[in-house]
């Protein structure tokens, strides 16, 4: 049987920093919405992702970031460290950069190994655009 994982949430922020206690904090978490002042933008953010995996056999996770087109934007692939079999796997992992030439729609997708799958979307917008929709 293939080991299999269950994305439980997956969200953008600014930043995750863990704690001397082992405690993360989350920075800055964004809506379905990221609003920036004018188009082209320089966009820097950090995912974290929690999944539940059944199996220690996966070797690295990856995360990237889609256009509408498909096309990949950013990515970051890194070798699994540990893996909590009875519990939430967490993955913090950023920065991603990318520069947004206009308004448009996102895709974040994650995967364990080459089983990459959309976790979430957002979309990219000016208020002012944002509200004459």
């Amino acid at each position: 049987m293939a080991a299999k994982y269950k994305i439980y949430y997956a969200m953008i922020c600014d930043d995750v920093r863990t704690e001397k206690n082992n405690k993360d904090i989350i920075i800055g978490c964004y809506n379905d919405i990221i609003y920036v002042n004018s188009f082209p933008t320089s966009l820097a953010f950090a995912v974290r992702v929690s999944a539940y995996i059944d199996s220690k056999d996966f070797l690295t996770d990856t995360v990237t970031i889609t256009n509408s087109s498909g096309d990949v934007v950013s990515a970051v692939t890194n070798p699994i460290s540990y893996i909590n079999l009875d519990r939430q796997t967490i993955f913090n992992r950023g920065y991603f950069r990318f520069i947004a030439t206009e308004p448009a729609d996102y895709m974040v997708n994650f995967g364990l190994d080459e089983n990459i799958e959309a976790v979430l979307s957002f979309k990219v917008t000016t208020a002012a655009l944002h509200e004459s929709q």
